[in-house]
């Protein structure tokens, strides 16, 4: 798990509880997108699993013995055949709700690639959750992002989670609990993941993009708001530059046409939409601190000019309104509303509050 950057006290405590003999029958990380949650569970896994781990007494995989390796080649096919890899099942003709289980069929990961996760797919996991295991000590199941399961397929995930076998493990992991069934967050031993700080961003970026100039270090590691992951994509994608071009028009905009023009330019940019509000919760963040504490938390340095400006000409209560209104629409999105309204609704509340004459 020493590959794995930064978590070191969730880190400790899952070493801990592998190490004694106490681990739980099933795990809900919990945390923003992209800071590792994934990630590290299946680096937690990988480390169960290793064969030669206890030599030296370090909780981490060789990377070398036969389990480790069949791993690796497990979670390699799935990632790049997510729509193809599956098993069958007796009961389907056409066999395509993919569950990673290739080089190590003890190992299952659940991924449809679509906006939800079927009651299909779960009751394939029954299925094979119901026959020996293949030869590996334990059985895990990792399900990313397990919000994305429709009410069907958590009430049947549900029963299984009310009757754990003491050969299987799950982890399940989400940005938004908010959207699991109670019952399922009680059967699992939450692990909350924090996002990283703005500094532990430019740093880790510093290390892995070594020809990257600085201040594009810096202008993504403000962008990811966090999120490693983010700041991955940020990095290698074509977006970086239309966030900010998006960003910089509303926190220009001075009126409503303005706000309207802005919103109807930004149609179809879903893709941006996170990271703008993100970048705009920030921008409120750093004018509020300003107000109510000093300048030195400014953390969007680069827009430094502007955040004094509005922090002046703006009451507390406006800003605190502004960040009430616009997280209110990033949550929207989240649960699928419609964008091009939300691109109205923030360009105009920030315009409104912000910039009212």
């Amino acid at each position: 798990m020493d590959t794995i950057y930064g978590h070191e006290s969730i880190k400790q405590k899952l070493e801990y509880a592998a190490k004694h003999g106490r681990l739980h029958h099933a795990y809900l990380f919990v945390g923003p997108k992209g800071v590792g949650k994934a990630s590290l569970a299946r680096a937690f896994i990988k480390t169960l699993y290793c064969e030669r781990r206890a030599s030296d007494g370090a909780f981490r995989a060789c990377g070398q013995c036969e389990m480790c390796l069949r791993f690796d080649k497990a979670v390699s096919y799935f990632q790049k055949n997510v729509k193809t890899n599956y098993f069958s099942s007796p009961s389907q003709k056409e066999p395509d709700k993919p569950i990673a289980a290739v080089g190590l069929p003890d190992y299952i990961e659940l991924e449809d690639n679509k906006a939800m996760l079927s009651v299909d797919v779960i009751r394939l996991l029954q299925e094979r959750l119901a026959q020996a295991l293949y030869g590996a000590p334990h059985r895990y199941v990792l399900i990313p992002e397990a919000a994305k399961m429709n009410a069907s397929a958590a009430n049947c995930l549900l029963k299984t989670l009310e009757e754990p076998t003491t050969e299987t493990t799950f982890i399940l992991t989400t940005s938004q609990p908010e959207r699991l069934l109670p019952t399922i967050i009680s059967r699992c031993q939450m692990v909350r993941f924090a996002a990283f700080e703005h500094d532990e961003v430019e740093s880790w970026l510093r290390t892995r993009y070594t020809a990257a100039e600085e201040y594009v270090i810096a202008q993504v590691a403000t962008m990811a708001s966090g999120s490693l992951g983010l700041a991955v994509e940020l990095m290698q994608g074509d977006d970086r530059d239309a966030i900010l071009s998006a960003f910089q028009m509303i926190i220009n905009e001075r009126d409503s046409i303005e706000a309207m023009t802005v919103a109807a330019s930004l149609k179809g940019k879903k893709q941006i939409f996170i990271p703008v509000v993100r970048l705009l919760l920030l921008f409120l963040r750093d004018i509020l601190y300003v107000q109510t504490v000093d300048e030195t938390h400014i953390v969007l340095r680069h827009h430094q000019e502007t955040v004094l400006r509005c922090a002046r000409t703006c009451a507390v209560e406006d800003v605190m309104r502004a960040i009430e209104a616009i997280q209110s629409y990033y949550e929207a999105f989240l649960g699928n509303g419609n964008e091009q309204i939300l691109w109205e609704r923030v360009a105009l509340s920030f315009q409104r509050v912000l910039f009212r004459k």
